[in-house]
């Protein structure tokens, strides 16, 4: 009897272990969102950049031992910080850590014109998708993980040397208003700046006009056709 007690005892802190440590690791698998429950100890484990996420929104005492066992919730309120704004932002920074855009300068990749074929041509029934300019361009693709849900290209303007065009701009339907097309453009002003642009240009359909103006860019000239699609030219100087 007695070793039949002792064999239930450690089978069952055998289970025990297994269950927290699995949990463990679902937690702290970045797909998790922070609580204001959420230990501060536990948040830092989840990424070491965390630490600057909590110190740019004033929470500065992430190396103390007593403070690392506070909930977030409390440390907020011993500093009078806004628990909701912090949630946010660390819940922005673990999601942000699932996306990676990457750029291509030899031809248009594969998962680009997946992404084009998919928004341009089936959806919203383009024809002529693809062009003699995809062999030139500077694409860029976004990935959440490793599924391409996003991409762009852009090409140098062919007399001012300072300009460059972005177009063929698209996100799969399921991944919209989520702001991945202003992260897209965002890298790819930023990537473009490295070559000496200064000013870009792009071709908006109508619909999408506002988005752009809340990128800072400014429409000019007379409303066009591209196929069946109204467009307008727009522009910005970086």
């Amino acid at each position: 009897m007695d070793i039949l007690v002792l064999v239930i005892i450690v089978v069952a802190f055998v289970g025990i272990v297994i269950f927290l440590g699995s949990r463990a690791k679902q937690d702290f698998s970045g797909e998790s969102k922070v609580t204001k429950d959420t230990r501060i100890a536990d948040i830092l484990a989840m990424d070491e950049g965390i630490a600057k996420v909590l110190e740019a929104q004033g929470l500065n005492c992430t190396g103390c031992p007593s403070a690392v066992s506070e909930t977030l919730d409390q440390a907020c309120t011993v500093h009078n910080l806004s628990t909701e704004r912090l949630i946010l932002a660390i819940n922005a920074y673990i999601k942000d850590k699932d996306y990676v855009i990457k750029t291509y300068n030899n031809g248009c990749p594969d998962e680009a014109m997946q992404i084009r074929q998919t928004v341009f041509v089936d959806e919203q029934k383009f024809v002529d998708e693809f062009d003699e300019i995809d062999k030139t361009a500077t694409h860029f693709v976004l990935f959440e993980k490793d599924k391409p849900i996003g991409c762009a290209r852009a090409y140098r303007d062919s007399e001012d040397k300072t300009a460059y065009h972005i177009g063929r701009m698209a996100v799969l339907k399921e991944y919209r208003g989520m702001h991945l097309g202003e992260k897209i453009m965002t890298y790819a002003e930023e990537e473009l700046k490295k070559q000496g642009a200064k000013k870009i240009t792009l071709s908006s359909q109508m619909r999408a006009k506002g988005f752009y103006q809340s990128l800072g860019y400014q429409a000019y000239g007379d409303k066009y056709y591209d196929q069946y699609c109204p467009h307008i030219a727009m522009k910005k100087t970086l």
